[in-house]
């Protein structure tokens, strides 16, 4: 339906710039309509591009708090090993419990940075899609017009 109403927009918009009035080779607009189009066709714009937008936002919140999570485990891995470092035994079981902490940190992080970048490609790809989709319908129209 919004796929409808936006070319039906764009049909519209695209009459108004043809302008009908013409003096010395230029096309009088009436930039009132046009910016009143184009506003129509903002809000007609099919929810994914609004929603990839939101994505890329969201996947660099979730990029960040990953980064974060992991920083805080680091952190919380060194503290923790720092506390068991009393004698020796103790200090090479902490090591080792830190470096699996550790290690089970970043393999987290990672996790969540490539989940969040699967899911932004993926969106983006879609979006991407209906972009092309909608640029192949005005070139179209715009070749019609020439």
């Amino acid at each position: 339906m919004a796929r409808l109403s936006v070319m039906l927009l764009l049909d519209r918009l695209e009459e108004t710039l043809s302008g009908r009035f013409r003096m010395a080779g230029r096309a009088w607009v009436d930039t009132e309509s046009a910016m009143e189009l184009v506003e129509k066709i903002r809000s007609a714009l099919p929810d994914e591009i609004r929603e990839a937008e939101w994505l890329t936002s969201e996947k660099e919140r979730l990029l960040l708090e990953a980064q974060e999570e992991a920083k805080r485990m680091l952190r919380d891995a060194e503290n923790y090993s720092a506390k068991l470092v009393q004698d020796s035994i103790v200090r090479r079981k902490a090591e080792q419990e830190a470096e699996i902490i550790m290690a089970e940190a970043r393999r987290e992080a990672a996790a969540m940075e490539e989940e969040a970048r699967t899911y932004a490609q993926r969106v983006m790809g879609q979006l991407a899609e209906n972009l092309e989709k909608t640029m192949r319908v005005i070139r179209m129209h715009q070749d019609d017009m020439e």
